[in-house]
């Protein structure tokens, strides 16, 4: 069974790698084109959609999965229901928001950004709308389809993007395609591409196509609402939304306070916009780890909630932490210790690889950020919610603090320091309750083992003091290769038993 999770999760990974290296093509391109502040308001925009989009589905992609999954439970009838609920919420929530988007942009300090409010609201309807037809596809095992689409909107995303803001500003001069000219003067507005708002209109044009691609899900929805069964299901859901709040809390405090609380003397050259720019370009190194997280959850959630009546499911869930864990660690050594070469790759403008130092507590910090969604399927399966609430809570609270400390003096380098923070925490919280509710046996011993080692051989890499390209590169790479001969000393057979080549 444990096979048929890392088959999923190599293929929702192969979709997210492909489709992440895909627009990662864009982070050079924006970092090429925008100015750290444009680079840094994109960024909040993009903050607070994430909060939004808590709000906009409230839980109910997991309440899909939850009782979707019980047995004996028609899965049609609570995909006609919640996905009924979720289309008159949204259609609300996004009318609010586009009939104040003047207020609102004048709310978050970005005035004339109202049409980009607007464009937030139909892409937080259509993202809220085709959430669960594609949690429907996970639950049947589709994860082909799934892939398939996310790159394909991933792609069209991307050439928007180079059409909006490369080949139309080239038409208009007379570069190329001139028969295209007076067309693209119709519509083309510079100041769009320099202010980034051509990035936000190819997101939503792009993300339109999911209303396409998913037709076949989408037609077999019917309007239905009865409040004897949303009932259960909001009551299952509701604490969900804290806690999603509160993870939302954790991605946007810190960077809501680079702009608003971090003084002038810390980094006297640049506008706090600018810090803005450079934390959230470096934060996307730990891609890598999101993108394994991703990939994970994709495949783990729909599996994890089938295997609830299996009496080894513990065994299993136990097994699958304990890979995650190795897998996401080896990923923090091999990125952290070649952080400047990644950087200098990736991150065109000097200016961003001023922050590279945060990197390795942010891919340490998504490291335990991925074992909590591992450990945090106990409150899930035994609809005990709400502690998901509480222990988000508690790391929505350590992460409000620890800025409000930290950012004065160190700047962006409080900011990674308190999500690592926050997430260990979370991950301590999380293991004692399950321990007390739905005890696992987790291997503890080998994970402190497997983070002792990542941890000393990541500070080794900055401490060697070594010059040279060749010479660091080898080195720094030597580092990464012991840590997976140690994952090779300890795990060879149990490894070749999940493979399959020993009994």
């Amino acid at each position: 069974m444990l096979r048929k999770l890392v088959s999923d999760t190599a293929i929702y990974g192969l979709s997210t790698i492909v489709g992440r290296l895909i627009n990662y093509i864009l982070v050079p391109f924006y970092s090429d084109v925008l100015v750290a502040e444009k680079f840094g308001v994109m960024s909040l925009f993009y903050t607070y959609a994430a909060f939004l989009n808590v709000l906009y589905t409230y839980g109910m992609e997991t309440a899909f999965f939850r009782f979707a999954s019980k047995k004996g439970v028609d899965s049609n009838e609570i995909y006609q229901e919640i996905l009924s609920s979720l289309l008159i919420t949204s259609a609300v929530f996004s009318g609010l928001i586009i009939y104040f988007s003047p207020q609102i942009g004048t709310l978050i300090g970005h005035e004339g950004s109202e049409r980009f409010v607007r464009w937030f609201a139909y892409l937080l309807f259509i993202d809220t709308i085709v959430a669960i037809p594609f949690a429907k596809l996970r639950l049947e095992k589709k994860a082909k389809k799934f892939a398939i689409i996310k790159v394909l909107v991933i792609c069209v995303m991307v050439a928007l993007n180079y059409f909006l803001l490369v080949v139309c500003e080239e038409i208009v001069q007379g570069k190329q395609f001139i028969f295209l000219q007076e067309f693209v003067t119709s519509f083309y507005e510079p100041e769009l591409a320099t202010n980034g708002g051509y990035i936000f209109l190819a997101n939503l044009l792009a993300n339109s196509l999911l209303l396409i691609f998913l037709v076949k899900e989408l037609s077999q929805f019917r309007f239905r609402l009865k409040w004897d069964k949303l009932k259960v299901l909001y009551q299952y859901a509701y604490p969900l939304v804290f806690s999603g709040l509160f993870f939302a809390v954790n991605e946007l405090v810190d960077r809501f306070l680079l702009e608003y609380y971090l003084p002038k003397d810390v980094y006297p050259d640049k506008e706090n916009i600018a810090v803005v720019g450079i934390y959230a370009a470096c934060y996307k190194l730990s891609i890598f780890i999101t993108l394994a997280i991703q990939a994970y959850k994709y495949a783990a959630e729909p599996f994890f909630f089938g295997q609830v009546e299996d009496k080894q499911n513990k065994t299993i869930f136990a097994q699958s932490a304990k890979y995650f864990l190795i897998a996401t660690l080896f990923m923090f050594v091999a990125v952290s210790v070649n952080v400047d070469l990644i950087g200098s790759l990736i991150l065109r403008k000097a200016i961003y690889r001023t922050g590279l130092g945060v990197v390795p507590f942010l891919l340490l910090a998504n490291v335990f950020l991925g074992v909590y969604y591992n450990l945090a399927i106990w409150f899930k399966i035994t609809d005990r919610t709400h502690f998901g609430a509480i222990i988000g809570g508690i790391g929505a609270t350590i992460t409000l603090v620890l800025n409000l400390l930290l950012i004065p003096y160190i700047g962006y380098y409080g900011s990674a320091i308190t999500t690592l923070v926050c997430y260990a925490s979370m991950t301590a919280l999380c293991y004692y309750f399950g321990n007390k509710f739905y005890p696992v046996p987790y291997d503890l011993k080998s994970a402190g083992l497997y983070l002792f080692a990542a941890i000393i051989l990541v500070g080794l890499s900055f401490s060697h003091g070594y010059e040279g390209l060749i010479g660091e590169f080898i080195i720094n790479n030597s580092l990464v290769l012991c840590f997976v001969g140690l994952f090779y000393w300890k795990e060879k057979d149990s490894l070749l038993k999940l493979l399959g080549k020993k009994s």
